[in-house]
């Protein structure tokens, strides 16, 4: 079931903005899907228990959706877009405002012109080759990706996961915020094959940061980056960290163990909270977090093969116990 508006509005002048004294219709449901005429001028559209679809070539000023999905075709013209437990789909070619959810994904197609921010809590963002974002592109704890998409903001993220690849180009910062709560995932970032980001990269809490051997960023500060030159980043466990063009920060990023076939003790001294990484050659990895907020914590854990550890934060040192 559908609802519509069966104004009279020719292809010829649907993208014409409607004088003073015409009405722009505006649909408004609580519990039927919303779907629209194609080359048609739309004001508000705002769905309480339904999807949102919008034609090809439609004129909406705004759409709000509460628990449904939004489905823009190609080349239509919207202005802002909120979502609250549902995704946001966008076709190519398609211009907007800004887009913003809370619980969902957005998903940008080819070409796709965004005026302001892209914005998302928990979900993904995804923008495909050709994109354009003024604003910045934000997501709390989703994942951002990047392909081939010029953003002239810059890009914020907390727990996620970053992927700038394809010849993108991030003209702002890229900025890891420290979450309030310890972290259960190590972000991974990846600068790929011939993408820019002009700012800095600050990381305020750890990350495994890859950089292919092409691609160029300003000043980096909380990490140092693992250059590739493959098409995609090595596995975690065979990376190389190697020093960003900034000078080297203070602390330790890595230390490469000899191999193990027993379990060690580890002792971390540390004046702010350290994660360190396990592994072994197959890929194992197991998360150990000091407690301590200063002085030395001593934490045990069991591996076998090569063994590898991760570890930020200024003014730590880091050193293996003899194997027990």
């Amino acid at each position: 079931m559908y609802a519509s508006n069966n104004g009279s509005a020719t292809a010829g002048n649907a993208r014409r903005l409607p004088l003073r004294d015409e009405p722009v219709p505006g649909i408004r449901s609580i519990s039927d899907d919303i779907r629209i005429q194609p080359e048609r001028r739309y004001g508000l559209l705002k769905s309480t228990n339904g999807n949102v679809k919008i034609a090809n070539r439609a004129v909406v000023d705004r759409t709000v959706s509460t628990n449904g999905n939004v489905h823009i075709n190609g080349d239509a013209e919207v202005g802002s877009v909120h979502s609250t437990n549902g995704n946001v789909v966008v076709g190519n070619g398609v211009r907007l405002r800004s887009v913003n959810t809370a619980c969902g994904d957005i998903t940008l197609g080819f070409n796709v012109n965004v005026e302001a921010q892209v914005e998302s809590t928990t979900g993904d963002i995804r923008a495909e080759h050709g994109c354009r974002i003024k604003g910045r592109v934000a997501s709390v704890g989703g994942n951002i990706v990047l392909r081939g998409t010029d953003v002239k903001g810059g890009l914020a993220f907390v727990g996620g996961d970053v992927t700038v690849t394809g010849g993108s180009h991030v003209h702002g910062d890229l900025h890891l915020q420290r979450p309030v709560n310890e972290m259960q995932h190590l972000p991974r970032v990846v600068i790929g094959a011939n993408s820019r980001v002009d700012g800095q990269l600050v990381f305020e809490a750890p990350v495994t940061l890859y950089m292919h051997s092409t691609a160029r960023t300003g000043r980096i500060e909380g990490a140092s980056r693992i250059v590739y030159s493959t098409p995609h980043p090595p596995h975690p466990l065979q990376a190389r960290l190697q020093p960003g063009p900034q000078p080297p920060p203070a602390s330790p990023l890595e230390t490469i163990l000899q191999a193990l076939a027993q379990r060690v003790q580890v002792r971390v001294s540390n004046t702010s909270r350290n994660t360190v990484v396990m592994g072994n050659t197959s890929g194992e990895r197991t998360v150990i977090t000091s407690t301590s907020a200063n002085g030395s914590t001593t934490i045990t854990g069991s591996v076998t093969g090569n063994v590898t550890h991760y570890s930020a934060g200024p003014c730590q040192i880091i050193t293996m116990g003899q194997p027990w």
